[in-house]
């Protein structure tokens, strides 16, 4: 092989090699592009509020409908709408400890030197949501008694919405497993935008679908009680 034809296969090879894998190491130039990461994870759990809200309005302009005539129906919109709260809270609490999750990541990556210890607060951050949102749901049906009253069989109407506590709260397991599990494979990821955004992409896709199912299952079983 001619020394040209050499240098070119030389090239080609570079060209095609795999880019280099993140590692299991947490080095001080990764604190930069790991810093980075926090609007992109933020964005990523907001989602979960914002599916959250959206069916929940939904459910809400169907529940007008129904109610439409019926004494004091403004303050009963009105009073759904508020219960939402205690079971949004733990979803909104994560857009709030997301830069910090990221913050604590950076330190704990620098101090111990490991992609473990730099990813071990971000799963922190959805950490035992379950055992918040389930008792935000309790206290959301607690709040939409008075609505529940408008049925035949108000027992019912409640009966109706209840299980959508447990079913999000398993949701939320399910998705911390789920980034567990991808966030275990970033040391092969090709970046640290892959290895740690496309896990968090994972984990909302988990919740929001199963919010999104839960709530219209839950609302539209109590709206169908209230119609009687």
């Amino acid at each position: 092989m001619s020394p040209v034809r050499g240098l070119i296969s030389r090239l080609r090879g570079r060209s095609s090699a795999a880019p280099a894998a993140v590692g299991l190491q947490f080095v001080p130039a990764m604190e930069r592009e790991f810093g980075e990461l926090s609007e992109e994870i933020d964005g990523q759990v907001k989602r979960t509020g914002t599916a959250m809200v959206a069916s929940w309005e939904v459910a809400a302009s169907e529940l007008a409908r129904v109610t439409i005539g019926i004494e004091g129906e403004k303050a009963l919109i009105e009073r759904f709408s508020d219960g939402l709260v205690p079971t949004l809270t733990p979803f909104q609490d994560l857009h709030k400890g997301a830069a910090s999750a990221v913050r604590e990541g950076i330190e704990a990556g620098r101090r111990e030197g490991s992609m473990a210890a730099a990813t071990r607060p971000l799963v922190m951050l959805v950490h035992g949501l379950d055992t918040r949102v389930e008792p935000g749901w309790a206290k959301t049906l607690d709040y939409l008694e008075p609505v529940f009253a408008l049925a035949k069989d108000p027992v019912a109407a409640r009966a109706a919405m209840a299980p959508a506590g447990a079913r999000m709260a398993a949701a939320c397991r399910e998705g911390e497993q789920v980034l567990r599990d991808r966030l275990s494979k970033l040391p092969q990821a090709t970046s640290l935008t892959e290895g740690v955004v496309e896990p968090f992409e994972a984990w909302q896709l988990v919740v929001c679908r199963e919010i999104e199912m839960a709530t219209y299952a839950a609302t539209r079983g109590m709206i169908k009680e209230i119609r009687g």
